[in-house]
């Protein structure tokens, strides 16, 4: 049986509604996070298999390799999807946090296409990444976050590059506003350093970190029907 494996699939954000979608078009799925706890919603689904994968661990990504070779099912989608957003003026931004940023969301996709190379290249597979519109439109208070998606883009495409002769289809997807856990999950919890220069907009970052800002946004559910249907994603065969 065809299958994908998509990373960041915790309730509430893309990479489980990419789950469902996939499931309901025929594919195995394997639905990937760092807890298996955070994908429970998801357990009862037919053709749906839950792993655990860090995707800055090369020994989880390894893990990860091996169950989907004992699976016998064949992986013709990795969707990477992944990510850290955080919100914080680059001033005030520890340098610890910025790095483990990168890791997660540039180079954890890059080890994931090293690691599963020789099943997408015998299959002439497809590798799907979720880019932002940050890569572009560069919002204040998330540069790091803007940075990175920049970083993946160029990185992808030129991996695109390098694929192609390869047989593999490699795609980023540039997402704008979702409606996810993801842009949630520092509420409560966002506080500038006590010497930062912008304590006097602080309830206006807190607003931004949790969510609140008025802008329209899509639901996770529908971004996965609409850029599977628009994008090809090789859901239906390769183009």
């Amino acid at each position: 049986m065809r299958a994908v494996l998509i990373t960041g699939c915790s309730a509430g954000g893309i990479g489980s509604s990419l789950a469902t979608a996939f499931q309901r078009h025929g594919y195995h799925v394997f639905a990937t996070a760092r807890s298996v706890s955070k994908m429970s919603h998801l357990a009862s689904l037919p053709n749906m298999t839950l792993l655990t994968l860090e995707v800055t661990s090369s020994t989880s990504i390894q893990a990860a390799v091996a169950a989907v070779e004992d699976s016998g099912h064949r992986l013709e989608v990795l969707v990477n999807n992944a990510g850290i957003a955080p919100v914080m003026p680059l001033l005030d931004q520890d340098m610890a946090g910025a790095r483990e940023v990168f890791e997660t969301n540039v180079w954890g996709g890059l080890a994931l296409v090293q690691a599963f190379k020789e099943v997408l290249v015998s299959g002439g597979g497809c590798v799907v990444n979720v880019g932002s519109m940050n890569a572009l439109a560069v919002p204040a208070w998330m540069g790091v976050y803007n940075a990175s998606k920049a970083a993946q883009h160029v990185l992808m495409e030129t991996l695109r590059i390098e694929l192609e002769p390869l047989g593999v289809r490699v795609l980023t997807v540039v997402t704008g506003a979702i409606d996810t856990v993801v842009m949630t999950k520092q509420a409560g919890t966002f506080r500038l350093p006590e010497d930062s220069m912008y304590t006097a907009i602080e309830g206006k970052l807190r607003e931004r970190a949790e969510g609140h800002e008025v802008v329209p946004r899509t639901t996770p559910d529908d971004y996965a029907e609409v850029s599977r249907d628009e994008q090809g994603w090789c859901v239906e065969g390769k183009k």
